[in-house]
Order: structure tokens, then sequence, then C-alpha cells
């Protein structure tokens, strides 16, 4: 089982090596949904820091592209095919289309958030000769077990980072205000009845709104006994160095040196500002919600 961490920059490189982490997922601020601010050229540099450090490179390339947008996004594929990536993270099937058109090698793995929720799903993408995918996080743990152990090896699992509740490319904000700019930083939505502040992000590409940081501290070492392709940690709003005291954390829970409520206390006390969900309390409907 591999390990995958979504990363900025190259500073925790070395460290999470050390943590027996395999891969790291890397983004530019265009063809992706992550907040950053690597331009391609940046993007690029990353991903030669990453091959030079031995460890496999997963590009994200996760929003949705317009007709207008193929072109381009061919040469971006191109450009990363050509500095060796391992694999793309993927949302829009014209991403696989390409790279079977371009006659890519790179590996491609679909992460459509909240779609595949049942074994059929996942049994289609490997016959269409997608390499993996993730499963959605929106569905109760014994199903996403399920999925896994009726395609092992094949299917990824986010176990931490913020649960995606809606994307589109309209930018509802700046319509909104009236005032079309990026929102990438201290914006969120509040329910009237819900306490939970939602962050939000809004880029010319479109719009991302986030809840609850999911969590599977309590049912890690299940999930890493079980027959996932890998764990990934993908959060969206904090640093690197956060997301390195989060697999810290992880591991020492995973080696069986801390007890998972442990591992919890110390979760929250790396910002006490975040609201935590449990993967294992992920309910089926929205009633139940």
């Amino acid at each position: 089982m591999k390990y995958i961490v979504a990363i900025k920059s190259d500073s925790c490189l070395t460290q999470l090596k050390q943590l027996q982490v395999n891969d790291v997922i890397v983004s530019d601020s265009y063809y992706s949904s992550s907040i950053t601010d690597n331009d391609i050229s940046k993007t690029i540099e990353l991903i030669q820091k990453v091959k030079s450090a031995n460890l496999g490179c997963i590009v994200r390339v996760d929003r949705l592209y317009d007709q207008k947008e193929i072109e381009e996004l061919s040469q971006y594929l191109l450009l990363l095919e050509k500095n060796k990536v391992d694999a793309l993270l993927f949302s829009d099937i014209a991403v696989k289309v390409l790279v079977d058109q371009l006659k890519l090698s790179v590996k491609t793995i679909y992460a459509p958030e909240t779609l595949l929720t049942n074994y059929y799903d996942i049994e289609l993408l490997k016959d269409n000769g997608v390499s993996g995918c993730v499963i959605s996080k929106d569905i109760p743990y014994n199903e996403m077990a399920a999925i896994a152990d009726k395609v092992k090896n094949y299917c990824y699992l986010r176990v931490f980072g913020e649960v995606l509740i809606s994307y589109s490319k309209r930018r509802f904000v700046s319509i909104y205000l009236n005032k079309y700019q990026q929102y990438k930083d201290g914006y969120y939505l509040q329910e009237e009845n819900r306490d939970i502040k939602m962050p939000l992000v809004e880029k010319e590409s479109g719009f991302w709104l986030y809840g609850y940081m999911l969590h599977s501290l309590d049912k890690i070492k299940e999930i890493v006994a079980s027959d996932y392709a890998g764990i990934i940690f993908d959060q969206v709003f904090m640093d690197d160095l956060y997301q390195l005291e989060v697999v810290k954390i992880y591991h020492e829970v995973i080696d069986g040196n801390m007890p998972w409520q442990l591992g919890y206390e110390k979760l929250l006390g790396l910002n006490d500002k975040i609201s935590y969900q449990s993967i294992s309390e992920v309910k089926q409907t929205v009633l139940e919600k």
C-alpha cells in the first residue's frame, strides 16, 4: 500500500520520505483545484525536485475543462509526460481521453469526489484502462471497505482532508459581491442552523466549497491492513508543515506507538479552529447527517 501526501512546496520532501511516504501530489494554480501560487514553471521545478528525491510524483489536474481549453490541456499533459510524472489525478474524463489519444505512458487516477460509490462504478473504470481511482468520501466506511475488498489494490482512499461539498464553474462569490477577483483565504459560508464555517475557494476556473476536515485515526490501522492501492493525505488550506505533523501523528498510530485517541488529541492541538469528522461517522443520507 502506498502512502501519498499532497504538497505545495519542496520544504518537507526529506522528512516525508523518512516517514515512508511513497508518492506526493503536486499542483499548479490553473489546471487544478489547489490553493497554490505555483504557475506551470514552478510546478515543473517542483516535479523535478520530487523526482530527484526518489519520490513518486502525481500531478493534480482535477478541474473541469471547457472545449476551448482542450488544446492547451493537451500541451500541458505533454509537458508532464516529458518530465516523467508518474500519474495524473483527474476528475474530467477528457484527461483520460487525451492521455490515450496522445499515447502517453503516464498513469491515470480518477478522483471525481462524490461519484464513485459502488463496485460497478469502479469495475467500469478498470475495463476502460484507468489505472486507479479514489473512492468517494461521502459513503459509509463499511461500504468503502466492501468496495476495496471486491477490487483489490486498485482503489485509493483519502484518509485526511477537507470534505468537498460543492464544485462549480460558476463564480458565485464574485457574482454575489459584484466584484470579480480570486477568493482564496479567509472566506467561508455558514448555514443559519449550523455552527460550522465552510471554507471556500473561488478562482478564475471555478468555485469550491468545503466542510469538515475528515480524519480516520480511529480506523487507520484497519485501513492499512486492507487491500487499498494507497491512502491519501490531502488537505487544502494549511501549509506543508501542518501536513507533515499530521502524517507524523498517523505514523505513530499506525505503528502502534500511540493510541488513536491520543493521536486525535494531538491533531486537535495542531489547530483548534478546525472542525474534524471521523470517516466512521459518515452517514448514508442527508437526513441522517
